[in-house]
């Protein structure tokens, strides 16, 4: 199912996050964000990896998102 799919994804983003290869965790997480918008998870992953490339404002909004 998608949603399987999504979160085994969004784990890979995590996963690329830990092994700091950053760029390849936005590039995963965006697309479970696109296609899940209302998932608070992958929201507060996507401010987390934002936060951590230096996209403060980016992670901000995301964020925000989440609350």
């Amino acid at each position: 199912s998608s949603n399987w799919l999504d979160r085994i994804q969004a784990g890979f983003a995590w996963a690329a996050l830990v092994l700091d290869k950053s760029d390849l965790a936005l590039g995963a997480i965006q697309s479970v964000v696109d296609s899940n918008p209302n998932w608070a998870g992958a929201s507060q992953t996507l401010a987390e990896i934002n936060a951590n490339l230096g996209e403060v404002t980016d992670a901000v909004i995301e964020a925000t998102n989440v609350l």
